[in-house]
Order: C-alpha cells, then structure tokens, then sequence
C-alpha cells in the first residue's frame, strides 16, 4: 500500500500565512514564490508513492512548520473524491524528516477547466479591410507673419567679456625632478 502527503493549504493555529511559506521555502529549500503555489485553494499532492513511516515523517515536518496536511491512501485517492480519502493523523518525530531526490516532482498541479467563452456573435473582417475609419485631424493654422530670419552670420546675442582674473604667481617656484615636496618629519 502507497501513500501520498497532501497540503491542504489551511494554517496550523499560531502562525501566519507568511510564516508558514516561509517555513516551508527553508524546508523544501525552495523559494517563497514556489511555496506559495502551495496555497491555491485546493489540495497539492506533494509528494506520492510513500510508504506509512515516511508519510508520517513528511507529514510531521510540515505540520511543524505550520501547514495543515493529511496523509491519503493513493489506491482510494484515485477511486474517491478528497473529502472522502482515508487520512491517517498519526505524526513521528520531525527530525526523521528526509527531502525528495534531486529533479524529482513534488507538487502535482491539477489543470483548471477550459473556459467556456461565447464568441458566436464575434465576425473577421476580410484580409486589407479598413477596420477603423480615420479620424480627420482638424488643420492648424498658425500665424507665423511677424516671425523674420536673421541674415546668415548675425550675432543674436551680445558678447559678455570676462576680465582676466589677474592672480599673482610671483611667490610660486618649482621643484626639481626627485625632490621630496612634503617635509615628512613633522
């Protein structure tokens, strides 16, 4: 007999959704926006093909983390709706907790209905019809009369000349190639 753990997306008493996802990114080692896939409003098979011992052990580890789980009988999950699935309730110590094999699948996604969407009344037009009817834009006229160019190579602004700043450097010198230029013993 085989075993799936299924999160059924309640919140254990005493924690918050924010810190189960957290808790539960740590544990899975995942991040929080996978483990927030985790509460869809329906229950994610997690985990399937386990055998009582280990459910448990999955089971235990999740409930410590805070997110409500059950184990489900995978012979009767597929033969009866959930809320008529055999859940076990029993936990063993979380620190039995073992971790799915690397590239293993531990979320089953279950596909949502198609929409039913009526586009009887929706019609194609045919290839190159004009679908939308231009909108004439209303010509601008502007008064432009008393606008006149300069004659090429006038000046349009008058210069501003800056005086030279007249600094005194007389007091300054050079030192040679080599020399030391800061005294090193004060």
């Amino acid at each position: 007999m085989t075993y799936a753990i299924v999160i059924t997306g309640e919140i254990n008493p005493g924690f918050t959704q924010e810190q189960v996802i957290n808790n539960l990114a740590a544990l899975f080692k995942k991040e929080t926006s996978f483990v927030e896939n985790f509460f869809c409003g329906k229950p994610v098979v997690i985990r399937r093909d386990l055998d009582m011992l280990n459910a448990q052990k999955y089971q235990a580890a999740i409930s410590k983390a805070g997110c409500g789980t059950k184990i489900v009988e995978e012979g009767a999950a597929s033969q009866q709706s959930t809320d008529t699935v055999k859940v076990d309730k029993t936990t063993s110590s979380p620190n039995d907790f073992t971790m799915a094999e690397a590239g293993e699948t531990i979320v089953h996604y279950e596909m949502p209905e198609e929409p039913s969407i009526d586009i009887s009344s929706l019609s194609m037009s045919s290839a190159g019809e004009q679908i939308i009817n231009p909108v004439e834009v209303p010509k601008v006229n502007i008064d432009t009369s008393n606008i006149d160019l300069s004659p090429s190579g006038s000046v349009l602004t008058e210069k501003t000349i800056i005086e030279d700043p007249n600094i005194d450097i007389s007091n300054l010198s050079m030192s040679q190639v080599g020399s030391e230029i800061l005294d090193t013993d004060k």
